[in-house]
Parts: C-alpha cells; sequence; structure tokens
C-alpha cells in the first residue's frame, strides 16, 4: 500500500519531489496502488521506487527515471515513456499497450508477461531484457528491429523481429567451437528479403561496436560472406 506521506510529497510537484529524493536517498518511495492517470510527470526522479498496480495511464512520463523501479501489473496504457530509463526495472505483468516508449532504455528489465501490443518501440534499447510471455502485437518498431533477450519463450510477435540471445547458447554445438559467434533467432514470418534489410542492419551495428561475426540460424536463408565478418 502507498505511503500517505510520499504521495503528498509527490503532490507538491515533480520539482519539489526531485528535490526530496535528493536530499534522502536512502528512502525507498511507496506509491503501490497510487492512481496517477493523465498526470504530468515529465522528468520525475521514480528510481527504485516501488510502483507495483499503481495507475499510468495516458500520464506523461517523459524523461522519467524509473530505473530499478518495481512496476508489477502497473497500467502504463497509452502512457507518454519517450526516453525514459527502466534499467533493470520490473515490469512483470505490466499493461503498456498503446504506450510511446521511443528512446526507453529497456536494458536487463524485466517484462515478463507484460502487454506492449501497440506500443511504440522506435529506438527503445533492449539489452538482456527479459521477455517471456509479453505480447508486442501491433508495436511499432525500427524498420529493421533488433532484440537482444535473456528470455523470450511465449512471447509474441506479429512482424518481422531478429531477438539475438544475450547468455543462453549452450543448445548451439557452432558455439561451443566458436565462442565469439552470436546466434540469431527470427520471428517466423520473415521473407527473405526482410531477412536481408534485417542482417544489413545488424552487420551495420557490429561493424560499429568493432565487429562480431553472424550465424544466421533459419532454413529459409543464409547469409552472405559480408555478414559473416561484419
Amino acid at each position: 500500500m502507498a505511503q500517505i506521506e510520499h504521495i503528498l510529497k509527490l503532490m507538491a510537484g515533480v520539482e519539489a519531489w526531485n528535490q526530496w529524493r535528493a536530499e534522502n536517498p536512502e528512502v525507498v518511495p511507496d506509491l503501490s496502488g497510487v492512481n496517477l492517470s493523465g498526470k504530468v510527470l515529465a522528468d520525475v526522479d521514480f528510481s527504485g521506487a516501488q510502483l507495483n498496480g499503481a495507475q499510468f495511464s495516458s500520464a506523461d512520463l517523459q524523461g522519467a527515471n524509473l530505473k530499478r523501479a518495481k512496476l508489477i501489473d502497473s497500467n502504463l496504457e497509452n502512457a507518454r515513456l519517450v526516453n525514459v530509463s527502466l534499467r533493470e526495472a520490473i515490469l512483470r505483468h505490466a499493461h503498456l499497450k498503446g504506450a510511446d516508449l521511443s528512446g526507453a532504455d529497456l536494458t536487463e528489465a524485466d517484462l515478463g508477461g507484460a502487454t506492449l501490443s501497440n506500443a511504440i518501440l522506435q529506438n527503445a534499447r533492449f539489452v538482456r531484457s527479459r521477455i517471456s510471455g509479453a505480447q508486442f502485437s501491433g508495436a511499432v518498431f525500427d524498420r529493421h528491429a533488433v532484440m537482444q533477450a535473456i528470455g523470450w519463450e511465449g512471447a509474441y510477435f506479429d512482424q518481422p523481429l531478429a531477438v539475438i540471445p544475450s547468455d543462453e547458447y549452450t543448445d548451439s554445438e557452432q558455439y561451443a567451437r566458436d565462442e565469439s559467434a552470436l546466434f540469431i533467432e527470427f520471428s517466423e514470418n520473415l521473407t527473405p528479403e526482410q531477412v536481408q534489410g534485417t542482417l544489413q542492419a545488424l552487420a551495420e551495428y557490429y561493424r560499429a561496436c568493432g565487429g562480431l561475426g553472424l550465424l544466421l540460424d533459419t532454413a529459409d536463408a543464409q547469409p552472405t560472406e559480408e555478414w559473416r565478418h561484419a
């Protein structure tokens, strides 16, 4: 249950709230179940806060710091979450339908069972993210989207997407021979042209990072030598 004291602090405004957070870094705010639907909370510091079951429907949280926040079963439908930090946030079973997560940082976030239908995810950063059972139907990604994930069992996509496993390569004999290789799982409805486009995007990405080998794990298409030695 939310702490009344913390609700009152937030009601004083984002600037006052952020100042209070800066002066009291040891306090873990508890706003669980609070209704902040439609509120303007741009740049608010909710890092590490308890926000389970909170209502943020259509709220403006642009630029907010939600690093390590607990947002289990929270309602963020149609919320503006542009450029927010959700690093290491727990969003299990959160409702993010129609939310704008453009430029959001979801590094190591737990999105297990979350609903992101029709969410805008352009330029969103997924690195070592957990997306098991998450729903991405109708979500808007970049033209050739790439997602690095630790777990994606049961995740649903209805558009082309390349999912890069972060840590779990034990099923591949090739990985045992070449630990620099990176294995990519593509959504099933990719056309050959989309495969090539996604591979090109991956090659450009890894070339910019210093270069990694790419091995395409699909029966329908094979990467060229250019992609293998990107």
